[in-house]
């Protein structure tokens, strides 16, 4: 089997992606936002695809430290319209797919949509 290798966009003024190891136990798909290690801190990031090669050497990458969701919250349209915003307006894909979650989603945080029941 392939190893795969995670791209993973963070809010960051840096305008590209990053790459990481995944965890052994847990898969993470193109969508699904995870927690990763940058610099001193940890970041929330989302999935922007998969790569069978890394961009650095496999000894320097770091492994992300959690996935948050069960599904990808964003679609292949929803990141694609992403990337497309991303280039149009010079802006990086970290944060343009930052700014298209809520921001309990941004900071990690899980969201529960209560439906309104109406009489």
């Amino acid at each position: 089997m392939k190893k795969q290798y995670l791209q993973i966009a963070l809010p960051t003024p840096l305008r590209q992606t990053f790459d990481y190891l995944p965890l052994a136990d847990v898969e993470a798909q193109p969508g699904m936002r995870v927690k990763v290690p940058f610099g001193r801190r940890e970041l929330i990031g989302i999935v922007t695809g998969l790569s069978d090669t890394p961009s650095f050497a496999e000894h320097k990458l770091k492994s992300i430290k959690e996935v948050l969701d069960t599904e990808p919250l964003l679609r292949a349209q929803d990141l694609k319209l992403a990337k497309f915003s991303s280039g149009y307006y010079h802006h990086p894909i970290g944060d343009v797919l930052s700014c298209m979650l809520p921001t309990q989603m941004r900071q990690g945080r899980t969201t529960e949509i209560k439906e309104k029941i109406k009489d």
